[in-house]
Protein backbone atom coordinates (compact mmCIF):
# COMPACT_ATOMS: atom_id res chain seq x y z
CA UNK A 1 0.00 0.00 0.00
CA UNK A 2 1.11 3.35 -1.02
CA UNK A 3 1.34 6.85 1.49
CA UNK A 4 -0.25 9.44 -0.92
CA UNK A 5 2.34 11.56 -1.56
CA UNK A 6 2.21 13.14 -4.68
CA UNK A 7 5.04 11.73 -6.89
CA UNK A 8 6.83 13.95 -9.65
CA UNK A 9 9.66 12.87 -11.60
CA UNK A 10 11.68 14.07 -14.46
CA UNK A 11 14.21 12.19 -17.47
CA UNK A 12 13.45 9.31 -15.78
CA UNK A 13 10.81 6.50 -16.07
CA UNK A 14 8.19 5.85 -13.96
CA UNK A 15 7.45 2.14 -13.04
CA UNK A 16 4.70 0.40 -10.39
CA UNK A 17 3.75 -3.20 -10.20
CA UNK A 18 0.64 -3.76 -8.60
CA UNK A 19 -0.56 -2.34 -4.74
CA UNK A 20 -2.89 0.46 -4.05
CA UNK A 21 -2.67 3.94 -3.81
CA UNK A 22 -5.20 5.68 -1.04
CA UNK A 23 -5.88 9.10 -0.29
CA UNK A 24 -6.92 9.38 3.23
CA UNK A 25 -8.13 13.02 3.21
CA UNK A 26 -12.54 12.56 3.70
CA UNK A 27 -13.21 15.86 3.18
CA UNK A 28 -14.83 16.01 -0.38
CA UNK A 29 -14.27 19.93 -1.04
CA UNK A 30 -10.55 19.52 -1.12
CA UNK A 31 -9.01 19.09 -4.55
CA UNK A 32 -5.60 17.93 -5.64
CA UNK A 33 -4.09 18.54 -9.03
CA UNK A 34 -2.05 15.08 -9.43
CA UNK A 35 -0.83 12.02 -8.01
CA UNK A 36 1.58 10.59 -10.13
CA UNK A 37 3.39 13.40 -12.80
CA UNK A 38 6.37 12.52 -15.24
CA UNK A 39 7.67 14.41 -17.91
CA UNK A 40 10.26 12.09 -18.65
CA UNK A 41 10.91 9.10 -20.38
CA UNK A 42 8.07 6.66 -19.69
CA UNK A 43 5.32 5.93 -17.35
CA UNK A 44 4.14 2.15 -16.78
CA UNK A 45 1.55 1.68 -14.10
CA UNK A 46 -0.03 -1.84 -14.06
CA UNK A 47 -2.36 -3.52 -11.48
CA UNK A 48 -2.74 -0.36 -9.24
CA UNK A 49 -5.46 0.01 -6.88
CA UNK A 50 -6.36 3.98 -5.98
CA UNK A 51 -8.59 4.68 -3.95
CA UNK A 52 -10.01 7.91 -2.02
CA UNK A 53 -12.90 8.46 0.21
CA UNK A 54 -13.57 12.25 -0.27
CA UNK A 55 -10.63 14.20 -1.93
CA UNK A 56 -11.06 15.16 -5.55
CA UNK A 57 -8.21 14.57 -8.28
CA UNK A 58 -8.24 16.27 -11.17
CA UNK A 59 -6.55 13.33 -12.84
CA UNK A 60 -4.23 10.68 -11.31
CA UNK A 61 -1.65 10.46 -13.69
CA UNK A 62 0.16 13.29 -15.17
CA UNK A 63 1.97 12.22 -18.33
CA UNK A 64 3.78 15.41 -20.17
CA UNK A 65 5.46 15.61 -23.15
CA UNK A 66 7.60 13.92 -24.74
CA UNK A 67 6.93 10.88 -21.62
CA UNK A 68 4.95 8.00 -23.51
CA UNK A 69 2.37 5.76 -20.99
CA UNK A 70 1.06 2.52 -20.59
CA UNK A 71 -1.81 2.71 -17.22
CA UNK A 72 -3.92 -0.49 -16.28
CA UNK A 73 -5.51 0.65 -13.22
CA UNK A 74 -8.09 -0.04 -10.93
CA UNK A 75 -10.19 2.83 -9.64
CA UNK A 76 -11.83 2.41 -6.43
CA UNK A 77 -14.08 5.64 -6.67
CA UNK A 78 -15.33 6.36 -9.74
CA UNK A 79 -17.58 9.07 -8.08
CA UNK A 80 -14.64 11.18 -6.69
CA UNK A 81 -11.66 9.94 -9.06
CA UNK A 82 -13.53 11.10 -12.53
CA UNK A 83 -10.17 11.30 -14.59
CA UNK A 84 -6.97 8.81 -14.27
CA UNK A 85 -4.92 10.28 -16.98
CA UNK A 86 -3.76 13.77 -18.57
CA UNK A 87 -1.31 15.83 -19.27
CA UNK A 88 0.44 17.41 -22.28
CA UNK A 89 1.51 13.95 -23.77
CA UNK A 90 0.02 12.19 -27.03
CA UNK A 91 1.61 8.76 -26.74
CA UNK A 92 -0.43 6.22 -24.22
CA UNK A 93 -2.67 3.58 -23.77
CA UNK A 94 -5.48 3.38 -20.71
CA UNK A 95 -7.14 0.30 -19.44
CA UNK A 96 -8.92 1.75 -16.71
CA UNK A 97 -11.22 -0.63 -14.58
CA UNK A 98 -14.03 1.18 -12.24
CA UNK A 99 -15.19 -0.79 -9.17
CA UNK A 100 -18.90 0.20 -8.49
CA UNK A 101 -19.64 0.57 -4.77
CA UNK A 102 -16.94 -1.33 -3.57
CA UNK A 103 -14.99 0.35 -0.22
CA UNK A 104 -11.40 -0.90 -0.33
CA UNK A 105 -12.01 -2.53 2.50
CA UNK A 106 -14.38 -4.87 1.24
CA UNK A 107 -11.82 -5.44 -2.01
CA UNK A 108 -9.42 -7.28 0.51
CA UNK A 109 -12.22 -9.88 1.37
CA UNK A 110 -10.27 -10.61 4.60
CA UNK A 111 -11.22 -14.21 5.29
CA UNK A 112 -11.89 -14.95 9.43
CA UNK A 113 -9.12 -17.63 10.08
CA UNK A 114 -7.84 -17.29 6.49
CA UNK A 115 -10.84 -19.48 5.54
CA UNK A 116 -10.73 -23.02 3.51
CA UNK A 117 -7.44 -23.89 2.61
CA UNK A 118 -7.37 -24.95 -0.45
CA UNK A 119 -6.70 -28.55 -1.79
CA UNK A 120 -6.45 -30.51 -5.09
CA UNK A 121 -10.03 -30.93 -5.04
CA UNK A 122 -9.58 -27.10 -5.72
CA UNK A 123 -7.75 -27.72 -9.65
CA UNK A 124 -9.17 -29.23 -12.82
CA UNK A 125 -6.76 -30.39 -15.54
CA UNK A 126 -8.12 -30.82 -19.28
CA UNK A 127 -6.58 -33.48 -21.41
CA UNK A 128 -4.09 -31.74 -22.74
CA UNK A 129 -2.28 -32.29 -19.03
CA UNK A 130 -1.49 -35.94 -20.23
CA UNK A 131 -3.89 -38.96 -19.61
CA UNK A 132 -2.63 -40.18 -15.72
CA UNK A 133 -1.78 -36.15 -15.08
CA UNK A 134 -2.28 -34.71 -11.57
CA UNK A 135 -1.83 -32.10 -9.03
CA UNK A 136 -0.29 -32.41 -6.20
CA UNK A 137 1.42 -29.67 -3.20
CA UNK A 138 -1.79 -27.28 -2.54
CA UNK A 139 -1.56 -24.89 -0.70
CA UNK A 140 -3.02 -21.61 0.56
CA UNK A 141 -6.87 -20.38 0.31
CA UNK A 142 -9.20 -18.63 -1.82
CA UNK A 143 -6.92 -15.06 -1.95
CA UNK A 144 -3.43 -16.67 -2.26
CA UNK A 145 -2.55 -20.50 -3.54
CA UNK A 146 -0.13 -22.39 -4.78
CA UNK A 147 -0.64 -25.75 -6.47
CA UNK A 148 2.09 -28.07 -8.93
CA UNK A 149 0.84 -30.11 -11.80
CA UNK A 150 2.50 -32.96 -13.03
CA UNK A 151 2.11 -33.66 -16.55
CA UNK A 152 1.78 -37.92 -17.19
CA UNK A 153 0.78 -40.36 -19.89
CA UNK A 154 0.37 -39.34 -23.31
CA UNK A 155 -1.46 -37.14 -25.13
CA UNK A 156 -0.06 -33.66 -24.40
CA UNK A 157 -1.02 -30.85 -26.14
CA UNK A 158 -0.47 -27.12 -26.97
CA UNK A 159 -2.16 -24.58 -24.46
CA UNK A 160 -4.11 -26.82 -21.98
CA UNK A 161 -6.42 -25.55 -19.24
CA UNK A 162 -6.49 -25.39 -15.56
CA UNK A 163 -10.11 -25.08 -13.85
CA UNK A 164 -9.45 -23.62 -10.37
CA UNK A 165 -12.72 -24.00 -7.90
CA UNK A 166 -12.26 -21.40 -5.07
CA UNK A 167 -12.29 -22.74 -1.34
CA UNK A 168 -14.48 -19.85 -0.63
CA UNK A 169 -16.83 -17.62 -2.72
CA UNK A 170 -16.09 -14.46 -3.27
CA UNK A 171 -18.89 -11.84 -2.07
CA UNK A 172 -18.05 -9.82 -5.47
CA UNK A 173 -16.09 -10.68 -9.15
CA UNK A 174 -12.32 -10.75 -7.84
CA UNK A 175 -9.44 -9.97 -9.99
CA UNK A 176 -5.93 -12.42 -10.41
CA UNK A 177 -2.86 -12.71 -11.19
CA UNK A 178 -1.62 -15.94 -11.84
CA UNK A 179 2.02 -17.12 -12.61
CA UNK A 180 4.12 -20.47 -13.34
CA UNK A 181 6.48 -20.04 -11.38
CA UNK A 182 8.93 -23.26 -11.02
CA UNK A 183 8.87 -27.02 -11.56
CA UNK A 184 10.81 -28.99 -13.56
CA UNK A 185 9.37 -28.26 -16.70
CA UNK A 186 9.77 -25.16 -18.77
CA UNK A 187 7.27 -22.61 -17.08
CA UNK A 188 5.04 -20.80 -19.87
CA UNK A 189 2.78 -17.94 -19.53
CA UNK A 190 -0.48 -18.16 -17.89
CA UNK A 191 -3.54 -16.14 -19.38
CA UNK A 192 -7.51 -16.43 -17.85
CA UNK A 193 -7.49 -14.25 -14.89
CA UNK A 194 -10.18 -12.41 -16.33
CA UNK A 195 -12.52 -15.33 -16.69
CA UNK A 196 -12.85 -15.15 -12.61
CA UNK A 197 -16.28 -15.06 -11.22
CA UNK A 198 -17.31 -15.61 -7.31
CA UNK A 199 -16.57 -19.00 -7.55
CA UNK A 200 -14.24 -20.34 -10.58
CA UNK A 201 -11.19 -19.24 -12.71
CA UNK A 202 -10.13 -21.10 -16.23
CA UNK A 203 -6.40 -20.49 -16.68
CA UNK A 204 -4.68 -21.74 -19.82
CA UNK A 205 -1.30 -22.43 -20.38
CA UNK A 206 0.67 -21.41 -23.34
CA UNK A 207 2.77 -24.22 -23.94
CA UNK A 208 3.42 -28.26 -24.76
CA UNK A 209 3.37 -29.73 -21.24
CA UNK A 210 6.52 -32.80 -20.90
CA UNK A 211 5.38 -35.61 -19.67
CA UNK A 212 7.07 -36.44 -16.19
CA UNK A 213 7.53 -32.59 -15.54
CA UNK A 214 6.22 -30.68 -13.15
CA UNK A 215 4.45 -27.22 -13.51
CA UNK A 216 4.45 -25.07 -10.19
CA UNK A 217 1.53 -22.55 -10.18
CA UNK A 218 0.32 -19.40 -7.76
CA UNK A 219 -1.99 -17.33 -8.11
CA UNK A 220 -3.14 -13.99 -6.07
CA UNK A 221 -6.76 -13.15 -6.09
CA UNK A 222 -8.24 -9.86 -4.37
Amino acid sequence: MLPLRRITISAASLVIEGGKAIDDDTNPGDTTDFWFSNSGLSTYIHGLIVYSPGRKATQIVQSNYPCGWWVAMFNDSPSVLTTLTGGSSFQGVLFPNNFVGVSSVQAQFLIPSQGTGFSTNNVGLSAGWGTTAFVADPAGNTQRFSFVVVSGGGGQSLNPSIYIYFPTVWPQTPFYLCKAVGGTGVPAPLIGEATASESQMNLIFNGTPVASHTYQIQCIGQ
